[in-house]
This record gives structure tokens, sequence and C-alpha cells, in this order.
């Protein structure tokens, strides 16, 4: 193996691995051992795949970091199970404040946040970047089936994020995202019907 593959394998194992989870050949243990937290000193793997995560961000994340975080942003539900019987706490903040579950939400991985969600996330967690919730994330990136799930199991819909004051709607509407517009409209309708 040379070395310009290096930095690629070590940012990308998580969506390999990801896609490939479920074949029975699948190297969990091998990413359960990656992911022992001995490496947060040692392992330019580790390093790279925090920069490939928070590329904007100095060398002070590794201390924000851990696994539920990198398992939630590659969304590898397997392995955050594993985490979640190892009792890592599923709500730590990370870097700018976000949890496992605004990880995974951010980036449509929905059987991540299904299993977050069974084994009682926060649903409103709300980040110190721009006060955004998961919610807000899945909604911004338009992740009608992730908002669907969160909406069901609880999350408010209308909270205002701090640094914009902009709701999950407004989120969605700004980016285009029209299928989670009308599904976001029609809760907010149901709401006013149950409140009159």
């Amino acid at each position: 193996m040379t070395i310009s593959i290096l930095p690629y394998a070590a940012t990308q194992w998580g969506n390999h691995f990801r896609m490939s989870e479920d074949l029975p050949d699948a190297p969990l243990e091998l990413a359960k051992e990656y992911l022992n937290f001995r490496l947060k000193s040692d392992v330019l793997s580790f390093r790279l795949s925090c920069e490939v995560m928070y590329p904007y961000v100095s060398g002070k994340i590794l201390s924000a970091i851990s696994p539920v975080h990198i398992v939630a942003f590659f969304g590898i539900a397997r392995i955050m199970s594993d985490l979640i019987t190892a009792m890592w706490d599923l709500d730590s903040k990370g870097v700018y404040g976000r949890t496992p579950l605004s990880l995974a939400a951010r980036n449509s991985h929905k059987a991540v946040v299904k299993v977050l969600i069974e084994n009682g996330a926060r649903m409103d967690s709300v980040d110190t970047e721009c006060g955004q919730t998961p919610l807000s994330w899945a909604a911004e990136n338009g992740y009608k089936v992730v908002v669907k799930l969160l909406i069901e199991n609880g999350a408010t819909v209308d909270l205002v994020d701090t640094l914009y004051s902009q709701t999950p709607l407004s989120r969605a509407a700004g980016n285009g995202h029209e299928a989670v517009v009308k599904l976001l409209k029609e809760i907010e309708r149901r709401k006013r019907r149950r409140m009159n």
C-alpha cells in the first residue's frame, strides 16, 4: 500500500464500512478496535477522520470527539448499538456542541437516528454553533425520511435556532426542499387544528 492511499483509507473507512456492515464478513471487530479510544493521541487515521468531519476546525477537536460521534457521522448502526451497550454517552456534545443524533440527522443516517432515539437520545438537543436541533439539520438538508422519524418520536417542530432565528420549516424552504416543507406545513396545520 502506498502512502497516497492512506489519507483516503483513513477518511473514508466509515463510508465503506456502512455500505458493507450487513455482509457476513464485514470487519466489525476491526472497526471496533479502531474506535477503541487509546487512539486519541497515537493514530494518524483517527486524526484524518476528524479532519473529514470538521475540515475547518483546529486540532483541538480530538478532545471533543468520541466513538459515538464518529459512528453517528458515518452512519454505522451495528457499531452504534455496541457503543450504547458499552455505556457511551449518547448526548455528549462534540465539536460545535453537536450530539451524535445531530450528526446522524445531518447526514441522513436513518438507521443510526433510529437506534439513538430508541435508546433515549435527547430529541431537541441544541448545538452551540447555530443553535440547531437534529430536526433542523435534517430539514435543512432535505432528509424527509429522517425529518419524519424525528417528528414521530417527539422532536419539537417549531424550535427557532439561536443564530439566524430560523425554524426547521424556514431552513427547508430556504434550501428548496419542497417535500420537507410540505411535511412540516402539514404538521403545523394539524397542530393548529388540535389547538382550536
